[in-house]
């Protein structure tokens, strides 16, 4: 709910993303489950990995006016 809130009120400026390789099936929550459908871009920062995990930080992309 925390995620989802600050997602909201436009305050995500960076998002830190870990992935393995598992693959996990069930019913599970997203990373921001929202009554109100907002979308936000990302640029990759950086990519590094550590044996079967790849660690990535995102930071949000700027927005040019039209």
């Amino acid at each position: 709910m925390l995620n989802a809130t600050l997602h909201e009120h436009d305050l995500v400026d960076v998002v830190n993303l870990t992935l393995s390789p598992q693959l996990v099936g069930g019913i599970g929550q997203r990373m921001i489950e929202s009554s109100v459908e907002l979308t936000r871009k990302f640029d990759i920062e950086h990519a590094v990995s550590d044996g079967d995990c790849l660690f990535t930080r995102w930071t949000r992309r700027s927005e040019v006016a039209s």
